[in-house]
């Protein structure tokens, strides 16, 4: 629109103030119309959390096979005809080919810099996601080129020939591929030749049409080697099939009876941990509540939850994602979930999650110390006044975390990093903790007394990790729980570097902590807690009967009797959610970090909360409005007009 406004063209109609208001009113009856969508998809996209990206980025891309836009890349093929035309300097007299051709080499010289990848991305990572503008630009220029090719001079068509030609051919020298459409490209080209050598316009303009062929079989040729190379690869193939899905790796009858047998087990509130190997939702299409979702957006209080809070490790580094609690039985309880369902060779099994049933190579795992959906507490402790997750279980197993308010959380657990023998092996130790690995077997070893072992059940170490030079990906493993981490300049690296984890000592008393490959990292022990999870055997024998059922939009509860307090439940909060105790309207408020939160009475009984996104109606009436409009808008434009 700006490129219309500054080059005009011969027969435009419309000046330029004219076409601004214009088109800046159908704009924005264009928003108005589409805000029952657009402002709930923004909504989502800001209460999102993506970590700002802090690699490196290189101010150009090197310009190699993944870059060439001619040949055989992964992202995207143009014919060589676009060469060609920007080549054919005779036609930029035409408005609209010359309008194109500056698109065309605008987005070529775009397509090697990152910023440009950057700034469609949401100014996150470099991320090829714009390509269809370059795709258009070259259509547009490949078909204001046909349109007048017959006009070209022999001479110039087989100058921008040989270099097109030789562009694509060099390029498959140098890259040492070869591909079928190759081969057809000098064809189109003779075929282009022969119509120009034709003398009389009449019979040329009708012989172009064999040209034009020429290019769609080309263009197909293409379309199919870059499907066959790019899309359907080995490994590809393997996957796109029924087979595939009704395999192991992620969906089977067996694993569908075993998901059955313990939604039947089960209430209605409670959860089922059970991913097939990396496929995080397994919950949405295995129709079961869950513990895992994979989502470019979804709402920030369950990653500020994982990350932050209770610092909830995921065992295969990736930003969009949370998956399992990483075996935290406090955690498990307080979610309500009652089954883990793993493979034969995991092990990550919370303390006191029981073996119930084994069937193939499956093992079904039950809590016995699973707490209710629902509880009502008058315990009130401050968020701002907890510093370690291991605390802020404990006060949520004793009372409700809530930001701001309530009394200072006193129980605190101790740090035992000061108790135990911390060595190394082949670690070189530097300033401002910064070790080096000059092998890959290097380890730190902490070794936990005999009184603290016997003591705790399971101990929390945190460490704070970064990978130095060479940049890699990394792995942590801890007592042979191995932990994948991202390299540095990660598209899907968290940006999390203090990671919490939950084990236990050897028969030796030894904590192994060993990393892989060698090289430089950032490392220090940050603390060492144990739990001996006496709060959660307090809890779950203090345990209220209380529950909740799904009902249409929302979650409806009956409470046992209680005291005066609030009424925590384990579903995600969300600022537009509305609660009716007893029939009477009250605002819900966040509690235990990302938890929901109902004041209550010891009289009240009932509690619905309904979820409705924020301005619902207010948006649906401004589109009705706008769509209205709209209509009479353009009515009176084309009345106008006639």
């Amino acid at each position: 629109f700006i490129a219309r406004l500054i080059f005009k063209h011969r027969h435009d109609i419309i000046p330029r103030f004219k076409a601004i208001y214009t088109l800046s009113t159908a704009a924005l009856l264009s928003l108005g119309c589409s805000l029952f969508f657009f402002y709930h998809g923004i909504q989502a996209y800001l209460n999102n959390r993506r970590i700002p990206f802090d690699g490196n980025v290189d101010a150009f891309e090197p310009f190699n096979q993944n870059t060439n836009l001619f040949y055989d890349n992964y992202l995207i093929v143009i014919l060589y005809i676009v060469i060609q035309a920007l080549l054919s300097f005779k036609l930029y007299k035409h408005f609209y080919f010359k309008l194109f051709a500056i698109f065309m080499i605008m987005s070529i010289g775009a397509h090697f810099l990152p910023f440009v990848d950057q700034l469609f991305n949401g100014f996150s990572a470099p991320q090829k996601r714009w390509h269809y503008l370059i795709a258009f630009n070259a259509a547009m220029l490949m078909g204001l080129y046909a349109k007048y090719f017959s006009t070209l001079t022999i001479k110039n068509y087989i100058f921008s020939s040989i270099v097109s030609l030789g562009f694509v051919f060099v390029s498959a020298w140098v890259y040492d591929t070869y591909v079928s459409w190759l081969w057809f490209t000098p064809i189109v080209s003779l075929v282009g030749l022969l119509v120009l050598c034709v003398k009389a316009s009449i019979y040329r303009n009708k012989l172009s049409y064999f040209y034009y062929i020429a290019i769609m079989i080309l263009a197909t040729l293409v379309a199919d080697v870059f499907i066959r190379n790019q899309i359907y690869f080995e490994d590809h193939v393997e996957r796109a099939n029924n087979d595939y899905v009704n395999a192991s790796l992620f969906n089977t009858p067996l694993q569908h009876q075993l998901v059955s047998q313990m939604n039947y087990s089960k209430s209605e509130d409670e959860r089922i941990d059970w991913r097939v190997n990396e496929q995080d939702n397994t919950p949405m299409y295995q129709f079961f509540k869950g513990t895992s979702i994979y989502s470019s957006i979804f709402d920030h209080n369950i990653l500020d939850y994982y990350y932050d809070a209770l610092k909830i490790n995921l065992q295969s580094e990736s930003v969009s994602r949370y998956q399992s609690t990483n075996g935290r039985q406090n955690i498990n309880s307080l979610f309500s979930i009652k089954y883990l369902m793993l493979k034969d060779y995991q092990d990550n099994v919370p303390a006191y999650f029981k073996k119930v049933e084994s069937k193939g190579q499956y093992q079904i795992y039950e809590n016995t110390l699973n707490l209710p959906s629902v509880k009502v507490t008058n315990h009130l402790y401050d968020a701002q006044k907890l510093k370690t997750p291991i605390d802020r279980e404990h006060a949520m197993l004793d009372g409700v975390i809530i930001n701001d308010k309530g009394k200072s959380y006193t129980d605190n657990a101790n740090n035992l990093k000061n108790s135990t023998d911390i060595s190394s092996k082949n670690i070189d130790f530097r300033d401002n903790n910064q070790i080096y690995l000059p092998q890959s077997n290097g380890s730190i070893q902490i070794h936990v007394p005999s009184d603290l072992r016997e003591r705790y059940t399971d101990f929390y170490l945190t460490l704070k990790i970064r990978r130095g030079q060479p940049d890699s990906n990394y792995t942590i493993n801890i007592n042979n729980y191995a932990n994948q981490r991202l390299y540095n300049n990660s598209t899907y690296k968290t940006g999390v570097e203090t990671q919490l984890y939950r084990t236990q000592p050897d028969e030796n008393g030894n904590i192994n902590i060993t990393l892989s490959p060698n090289g430089n990292y950032h490392f220090k022990i940050l603390s060492l807690h144990g739990e001996n999870y006496n709060k959660l055997k307090r809890a779950f024998k203090l345990q209220q009967n209380n529950h909740y059922k799904d009902i249409k939009n929302g979650v409806k509860m009956t409470l046992a009797p209680h005291q005066k307090g609030i009424a925590t439940v384990n579903i995600p909060f969300r600022d537009s959610m509305i609660a009716y105790v007893d029939h009477k309207k009250v605002k819900p408020i966040k509690v235990n970090y990302m938890m929901t939160g109902i004041p209550v009475s010891e009289n009240d009984s009932n509690i619905v909360i309904k979820y409705r996104p924020k301005y619902w109606f207010t948006m649906i009436t401004i589109s009705a409005i706008c769509i209205v409009i709209s209509v009479f808008w353009c009515l009176i434009k084309k009345f106008k007009f006639k």
